[in-house]
């Protein structure tokens, strides 16, 4: 992990002491760097390997709450692997359809969401593919913070390892969450959720 501002290190360190064991167990498996050259005006993303942060928006624009939201926001999109599902839907619409399944989860664990944020509650319980096709035209702008996964970017690793990696750092987390007493429903939501984006398609067919 590189050296992070002062601001990055606060929130870690809030996130961890919050008690949220499933959130901080895995924060810790992604490679955390600042980067003054994010998409769009955000402060943050992700490539299902990074969480990337813009320092200076990191600290000037979000509130101290807020950025303990953003950290859960970015791990999240990861943990749901919306870095790997996008396939060959638009890009800004899928970014739109990931932000409110994220944020609404953010809700429900009682993170400060930043006012203003894609967090429609007609789309609670569905997943970024089912908000996709519900989105009207007009669906909004995100913040472009879901990267495809880029194989290329990443050692060479191909995208199904990195889905295994992904599952396996998950159910370890849901599984130090469980032996903590925080075994709550929208984790399971969100461990079943990722578990069955990763079925083979056939499987689906049955």
């Amino acid at each position: 992990m590189s050296k992070q501002t002062p601001e990055m290190v606060k929130a870690m360190s809030q996130l961890t002491c919050s008690g949220e064991v499933f959130f901080t167990a895995l924060l810790y498996t992604l490679k955390i760097e600042a980067r003054d050259d994010l998409p769009g005006q955000g402060c943050g993303a992700t490539d299902g390997v990074h969480l990337y942060y813009h320092p200076e928006r990191f600290a000037k624009t979000l509130k101290e709450s807020q950025r303990k939201w953003l950290i859960v926001h970015e791990l999240l999109h990861v943990i749901l692997f919306h870095n790997m599902r996008r396939g060959i839907r638009d890009a800004e619409r899928w970014n739109v359809a990931c932000d409110h399944v994220v944020n609404l989860l953010c809700t429900e664990y009682g993170f400060d969401v930043p006012k203003g944020r894609l967090c429609d509650p007609q789309y609670k319980g569905m997943t970024a593919e089912q908000v996709y096709d519900a989105l009207p035209q007009d669906s909004g702008e995100s913040d472009g913070d879901v990267m495809d996964y880029d194989p290329a970017q990443n050692d060479g690793v191909s995208k199904g390892d990195m889905e295994r990696e992904i599952a396996i750092s998950t159910e370890k987390a849901a599984q130090a969450a469980k032996a903590a007493g925080q075994d709550t429903a929208s984790m399971k939501w969100i461990v079943g959720e990722a578990q069955v984006s990763r079925e083979p398609w056939y499987q689906h067919l049955r």
